[in-house]
């Protein structure tokens, strides 16, 4: 018969060394997984949405094909600021798609779309044409044949003609911005 008698011996330190080094191996493993599984979780949550702005374009290549392509038409640059999430920028790149806005544009303009992201993207072109987003997005900056800005118009002012739904009142302010008729928007930056 075994006796019931109490071991007298402590247990084994090596018994406990194992199980807390696979406590702490599991938790090492566990904040580079946690990592990972954030990125993954942020895809489903803030995934990159199709659309007009291509976050993996080279805006200041594009802004510079654009000032020489209007060098050679006579023609001046439009640079659109905006993003795939933005519903007015989506609407705006409708509008220019469409013949009653986007014929007249396409006659005075060579248009440069470029993502701005979650404001995130493309900063210093955003700082070196004057901080069009600081009223939010979409926001046009035109610029002439030299590649020097002429005015633009902050979110706020592009949205507002927009919804007039009148595409010649947009295009008289783009027409306007560095022409004589630029003082005929008092809220226009130049």
């Amino acid at each position: 018969m075994t006796s019931s008698k109490p071991s007298s011996k402590p247990s084994s330190p090596r018994k406990k060394l194992p199980r807390a080094l696979l406590i702490a191996l599991a938790v090492v493993l566990a904040i580079p997984a946690a990592h990972v599984g954030q990125r993954v979780w942020n895809r489903y949550l803030r995934p990159e949405v199709p659309g007009p702005y291509d976050r993996r374009a080279d805006a200041q290549a594009d802004i510079g094909r654009a000032v020489d392509q209007a060098r050679r038409e006579n023609r001046r640059v439009l640079v659109m600021f905006g993003a795939n999430w933005c519903p007015e920028c989506r609407r705006l790149a409708d509008d220019l798609a469409q013949p009653a806005l986007g014929a007249p544009v396409a006659e005075r303009f060579v248009t440069v779309k470029v993502d701005i992201g979650h404001f995130d993207r493309n900063g210093r072109i955003i700082q070196q044409l004057g901080n069009p987003v600081d009223d939010g997005i979409p926001a046009l900056v035109v610029l002439d044949a030299t590649g020097q800005r002429q005015g633009m118009l902050t979110g706020k002012q592009v949205v507002g003609l927009r919804q007039s739904g009148e595409p010649a009142t947009l295009l008289a302010a783009l027409d306007g911005l560095g022409g004589s008729a630029a003082s005929a928007l008092p809220a226009a930056r130049p």
